[in-house]
C-alpha cells in the first residue's frame, strides 16, 4: 500500500530526459534501468542524453500522427516504504502490463524528497509502429497497481472515511480536507461531496452527515497549547513560510511549509496545512491537523496567517517565567498569549500595567527575571499545574 503511479501529460519533445539527466548531474538521481536501445545495450554502461533523446525521436518517428510522442511517469512511495529496486520492479509491471514492455524505456531513481520515487521516460509509438493504447491510461495503471499490491480500493475508502469522520472537525470543508489529505480528489456537488481515488469515484458522503457530526465546541486548551508550542519554537525554527517544491514533475500541488511547522508536525504530530490561488507564491489561509487529539481547526482560530509567518522575524525581548514548564513569552502579542494561557491553567500572570513598554526593553533580561521571581513568591494561592501532552508523530 501507499504506492501512486502518476502519468504526466504527452510531450512533443522527450524533455523528460533532460529533466532526469540534469536531477543525476546534480546527484538527486540516478539512472537505474535502460532497456530495448538497439544498439546502445551491446557492452555499453553510459549512454549520453543525447544519444537517450536522439534513439527516442528516430523510434517515434516512424510514426508521425503521433504528435506527443514522449510518455512520462512517476512511481512513489510513503517516505521509504519500498526501496528504489522494489519501486522499479513494480513500474516495469505495470509498463509491461500497458503495452511498453518492449519499448525504449528509462527508469530513474530519484533521491530529493522524503518519499523515495522513480521516474520512468518511453515512447508512445510500440514496436509495431502503432500509437501504444491510451484510452484510459490513468484508470487502467491504477487498477493494475492495485491488482499488484492486492488492494481492495473499496474497503480501503471506507476505513479512510471512517478515520476522517473520527476526527473533530467544525465545518464540512474540514472534513473535507481530511480525506484531501489520504490522497482523494474531492468534488464538491452542492448537496454531497464525491471522493475520488485510483482513476475513479469511490464513494460520496450527503454534507447533511457531515454537519451532524461538526463539533461547535473547540478545545480552547488545546488551542492555546498550539499557540504557545509556535511562539516557543520560532526562537529556534524559522517561521516563514515557503513553497515546498517547484519542481515541474511531481504527484503533488504546490505545498508550502516552514521549518517551524515541520519541526511541529515532527513533535507533535501537528500538521499545517496552507492554501493558496493558482500559481500563486504565497498562501492566503491554513488548517491544523491535531493527529494525536483527532482535531481540525481554522488556522485563524490558532493564529493569524501573517503573525504565524513572522513570528521568528519579530524583534522583541523573549522572557522564560520560572515555572520550567512554562512557555517564553515573546513580544506583545505573545504577552496576550501568554496571559490566556495562563489564566486557562490558573496561572497567576504579570500585569500589562507592570512593566511600560519602554522600561521593558530598557530592562535587562536579569532584571525581568527578577520581577518574575518576585511576583511568584507573592503567590500565595495553591497554583493548577501547566497541562502538558505528549505527543506521538502522527499522520496517515
Amino acid at each position: 500500500m501507499g504506492l501512486v503511479f502518476k502519468i504526466f501529460a504527452p510531450g512533443a519533445s522527450f524533455h523528460g530526459v533532460e529533466y532526469n539527466e540534469k536531477k543525476q548531474r546534480q546527484g538527486s538521481a540516478d539512472l537505474v534501468y535502460f532497456e530495448n536501445f538497439g544498439h546502445f545495450q551491446d557492452g555499453r554502461t553510459e549512454v549520453s542524453k543525447g544519444e537517450f533523446v536522439h534513439y527516442f525521436e528516430r523510434w517515434s518517428a516512424r510514426n508521425r500522427r503521433v504528435a506527443n510522442p514522449q510518455f512520462h511517469a512517476m512511481l512513489s512511495c510513503k517516505e521509504k516504504a519500498y526501496n528504489h529496486e522494489r519501486l522499479k520492479e513494480v513500474a516495469l509491471e505495470i509498463m509491461g502490463k500497458m503495452g511498453y514492455g518492449s519499448i525504449p524505456t528509462l527508469i530513474y531513481a530519484h533521491k530529493d524528497t522524503d518519499n523515495n520515487h522513480v521516474h520512468i521516460v518511453s515512447s508512445r509509438v510500440g514496436v509495431d509502429g502503432k500509437k501504444v493504447n491510451h484510452d484510459f491510461e490513468h484508470k487502467r495503471s491504477h487498477e493494475i497497481l492495485n491488482s499488484i499490491l492486492e488492494i481492495e480500493p473499496t474497503e480501503v475508502y471506507k476505513k479512510d472515511l471512517e478515520e476522517a469522520m473520527s476526527y473533530k472537525y467544525g465545518s464540512v470543508a474540514l472534513m473535507a480536507l481530511l480525506m484531501e489529505r489520504k490522497g482523494y480528489n474531492v468534488s464538491d456537488k452542492e448537496t454531497l461531496f464525491c471522493f475520488y481515488k485510483h482513476g475513479r469515484q469511490q464513494g460520496s458522503l450527503s454534507k447533511e452527515e457531515i454537519k451532524s457530526k461538526i463539533s461547535n465546541e473547540k478545545s480552547l486548551k488545546d488551542i492555546h497549547q498550539i499557540k504557545a508550542w509556535l511562539y516557543k519554537y520560532s526562537a529556534k525554527y524559522d517561521s516563514r513560510v515557503k513553497a515546498e517544491t517547484t519542481a515541474v514533475y511531481t504527484d503533488r500541488k504546490k505545498e508550502f511549509t516552514s521549518r517551524l511547522t515541520e519541526h511541529l508536525k515532527e513533535k507533535f504530530g501537528l500538521e499545517f496545512v496552507f492554501f493558496s490561488g493558482k500559481e500563486k507564491d504565497k498562501p492566503y489561509g491554513y488548517a491544523v491537523i491535531d493527529h494525536s487529539n483527532k482535531a481540525v481547526y481554522k488556522g485563524s482560530d490558532v493564529l493569524k496567517l501573517d503573525l504565524l509567518d513572522t513570528l521568528s522575524s519579530t524583534k522583541a525581548l523573549e522572557v522564560t517565567a520560572p515555572e520550567g514548564d512554562r512557555e517564553p513569552l515573546i513580544g506583545a502579542e505573545a504577552q496576550r498569549e501568554g496571559d490566556n494561557i495562563a489564566a486557562l491553567a490558573g496561572e497567576k500572570v504579570i500585569s500589562h500595567e507592570t512593566l511600560s513598554a519602554g522600561s521593558a526593553l530598557e530592562m535587562s533580561l536579569e532584571g525581568l527575571q527578577s520581577l518574575l521571581n518576585s511576583n511568584a513568591a507573592q503567590d500565595t494561592g495553591e497554583k493548577s499545574p501547566v497541562m502538558k501532552r505528549k505527543r506521538k508523530r502522527g499522520g496517515f
